[in-house]
Parts: C-alpha cells; structure tokens; sequence
C-alpha cells in the first residue's frame, strides 16, 4: 500500500530505498494519513556535516544515529504533524537522533 501510494501521490514517484530503510503508514480511522520513509544517512553531506560540526572519526562513529527522511507523503485530504516513528528502533536496531531530508524545491510551485 506504501508503495502505491507514494507512486501516485508523491512528486518524486517511488523508488526502493537502499540500506536500513522503514516505511511507514500511519492511519486515521481507516484511512492512510501519511507515508514517511526513512533510511540509513548518506555517508557524506557537507551541509549537514558543517552544521553538525563533527569530525571525520565523529561521523564514522555516530551516523547511524541519524536518519534520512526519503519520501513524506500526506495523501489528498489529510495534514499531519511529524515524528520519528516508535517502531524505528526494533526496525532497524538502533534509535536515531535526528531525522534528515530535502526537497527538490525547482520541482514545486506555490
């Protein structure tokens, strides 16, 4: 249902994340309310490495912390307010810190 959804509705499509990844549906009587997917960070974003400030051996170390929001989709009708989910730590086998993401900002309008 995840897949689909983020398929139809998402502007970047589907794709299949790579490494520790958890997608996520949460519902609201009945009805999917929002997909966040969430994945291992990339190894290297010079943004977000200077604004953490960490050293090489500090990123090696702690990067698992840190998850990267891929896809976040609300479904026509909805709003909601995020978080990382609960069931993140049992999924992947640690608890991230930090949630990350980006957007394609040439591809909206608005």
């Amino acid at each position: 249902m995840f897949d689909s959804l983020v398929e139809q509705y998402h502007y970047l499509d589907y794709t299949q994340p790579v490494g520790e990844h958890l997608k996520y549906i949460a519902f609201h009587k009945g009805r999917p309310l929002a997909c966040p997917a969430w994945a291992s960070a990339p190894w290297h974003i010079k943004a977000r490495d200077r604004f953490i400030g960490w050293t090489k051996h500090e990123r090696q170390k702690d990067l698992h912390l840190i998850a990267n929001n891929t896809r976040f989709l609300i479904p026509p009708g909805f709003g909601y307010h995020a978080r990382l989910p609960a069931c993140f730590p049992s999924a992947v086998g640690n608890c991230p810190s930090t949630g990350s993401g980006y957007i394609q900002s040439s591809d909206l309008s608005g």
